[in-house]
């Protein structure tokens, strides 16, 4: 996935570029490239968005006038880099689905090897000098509808194209920002305009004009930016364990009022409600977990089939969505472009579109039918626990809530879920505070040849999220597997081995004490995470992680926190052991 910043104004670029690119470190793994323009163009390349911004920084040119791209892309080194020559400089977002029929028409005048390098093509053999011209041609012939910006040389304007990936327009008051999300020229910027699907802009210092699909004017509204601290609110690791309480307590306070679930602004009654056949929840790393977990309990909640696929996979595999269809996208940042083309097919054939996200003012929010913004703050350069916790606990509200309407959920169970959810950050904040039965468990961890981490149902998930903490932020050498491949390994798999398994629902415990039972039985330490009822059934095992009973579905945030607290314990103990070691 690429990212454009572009900057037109009165100021030195260098420093504007730079600081814009800062804030999309996390595209920027491989290659990432600019161009300055001087009298010509100026290309600049280099590996990742740091080292751009360092190469930026020692241009000593006066240019007022620049195009940066970034990208996470390993497998072509020319990706994810303006195409620069002494015509045009241009940046693409997205990918050329004909590529190769296109390089054929553009007679290859000079080598083309990327989308960037394909678009300068089109450009260059054009003789034509109206740039709108341009533009419409280009999203006519190419197939995949990139995103693309570009300038022609000597000429201090910016034509930019809105396809398939998003783009910002940001004022300020020396000039104008472009940027694939809008956090990059939050800071920088006092109103936004987000382009809509097919249109462009054409911006010059002084001025700019926004054009539709037919390249007739038009008018958009500009919105105040955000309050930057929205982004910028970054914590550690351990930080963040104690801050989950205040991030559940802060989304109880936001969608719960007077005692019942305040979302009216979703639409739903019971007649619409019986019209939804199935749900859908997709996401990607954290947030795809989370959907995991919850759609386990929102079937349940709502007697409505539904499923967890993660975003890259639901584009992939060309799921049919229809009128019957409900597609929840689950997006900590709002910036999942796998989870917008979703989106955009879904809403092609009439499925309804609700996006939870902890940014209102995302490209994922801003397409959807309906947002609902849990309101935990976040910063957008790294992957939070918060993601987790936040985007979980809004899930499994929305699905009581499509419940009630449907019937399906009683006013009693309602009155009791929403009071046990009140009660959660408490009982959180005890467990993170009870650390006894953590350091009788690390050693036996540390210890260990390996560690597996695994559950059912929605255990599942938070195994696959403690695994992540574990080995991100503990780093401990781990495993996730689910409790069928668990069960599938040999008998030297277990020797020496550590088994952490989560258990949130006694119903599922008789159906995974087998599996524990062998593994223990060929020499694994199992250790068990689990409610204090839930651990009766195993009352002769010492290694043993209990928490107070809620409801299941309550039980699965306990759990997941503990997992976290746990990677950042071992954390903190390593870094003590590091510490008393001698000097030589």
């Amino acid at each position: 996935m690429s990212g454009i910043v572009c900057y037109v104004g009165r100021e030195l670029c260098k420093g504007n570029l730079t600081a814009a690119l800062q804030t999309m470190k996390k595209r920027g793994n491989s290659v990432a490239g600019a161009a300055l323009q001087q009298k010509n163009f100026v290309s600049i390349v280099s590996n990742g968005t740091s080292g751009l911004c360092d190469e930026i920084q020692k241009y000593d040119g006066d240019s007022t006038f620049g195009i940066a791209e970034c990208s996470s892309i390993f497998n072509n080194s020319c990706a994810a880099v303006p195409a620069v020559n002494n015509m045009y400089a241009v940046a693409v977002d997205g990918e050329i689905e004909n590529f190769e029929a296109i390089e054929r028409w553009c007679k290859n005048p000079f080598p083309v090897n990327s989308s960037e390098d394909l678009l300068l093509a089109m450009l260059c053999v054009n003789s034509s000098d109206n740039k709108l011209a341009l533009i419409k041609k280009i999203f006519t012939a190419v197939k995949g509808e990139p995103t693309f910006a570009f300038a022609q040389n000597g000429d201090d304007v910016l034509y930019c194209h809105r396809g398939d990936s998003p783009l910002f327009v940001g004022f300020c008051d020396d000039g104008y920002y472009v940027a694939s999300e809008l956090n990059a020229i939050v800071p920088y910027c006092k109103k936004y305009v987000f382009l809509k699907y097919h249109e462009s802009a054409r911006i010059a210092r002084n001025r700019i004009i926004f054009y539709d699909s037919r390249m007739k004017k038009i008018k958009k509204q500009a919105k105040p930016c955000p309050d930057y601290a929205l982004f910028e609110n970054s914590y550690t690791p351990s930080e963040e364990v104690y801050y989950c309480p205040l991030v559940l307590r802060e989304i109880y306070s936001r969608i719960v009022k007077k005692g019942e679930i305040a979302l009216d602004e979703l639409n739903f009654t019971k007649r619409s409600t019986e019209k939804i056949k199935r749900i859908v929840i997709t996401g990607n790393a954290s947030a795809y977990n989370a959907s995991r977990a919850a759609a386990y309990y929102i079937e349940s909640l709502c007697d409505i089939p539904c499923t967890a696929v993660e975003s890259t996979q639901l584009r992939c595999s060309g799921a049919v969505f229809d009128k019957g269809t409900l597609l929840l996208v689950a997006s900590h940042t709002g910036e999942d472009n796998d989870a917008a083309f979703c989106i955009r097919r879904a809403k092609k054939f009439g499925a309804k579109t609700i996006a939870v996200t902890n940014s209102a003012i995302s490209y994922v929010a801003e397409i959807c039918d309906y947002a609902v913004n849990p309101g935990a703050d976040f910063n957008s350069e790294r992957v939070s626990f918060r993601e987790f916790v936040s985007l979980y606990m809004t899930l499994c509200l929305i699905g009581l809530y499509i419940g009630k309407k449907a019937g399906v959920v009683s006013d009693v169970y309602m009155s009791l879920s929403l009071k046990l959810a009140e009660q959660l950050p408490s009982k959180i904040l005890s467990l993170i505070r009870d650390e006894k039965m953590m350091k009788s468990i690390i050693p036996q961890i540390m210890q260990s040849k390996r560690v597996f981490v695994t559950g059912l149902g929605a255990d599942a998930a938070i195994a696959d999220e403690c695994a992540f903490w574990l080995e991100d932020v503990g780093g401990v050498s781990c495993s996730a597997l689910s409790s069928s491949n668990l069960a599938a390994l040999n008998r030297e798999s277990f020797v020496g081995s550590a088994i952490l398994c989560f258990v949130t629902d006694a119903l599922l415990m008789p159906k995974i004490l087998p599996m524990l039972k062998r593994a223990e039985f060929y020499g694994a330490k199992v250790m068990l995470i689990a409610t204090d009822a839930i651990y009766e059934e195993r009352s002769n095992d010492s290694n043993a992680v209990t928490f107070g009973d809620s409801m299941p579905m309550l039980n699965v945030l306990n759990a997941a926190v503990w997992g976290d607290k746990l990677s950042v314990f071992i954390a903190q103990n390593l870094s003590l052991i590091h510490i008393s070691e001698p000097t030589r």
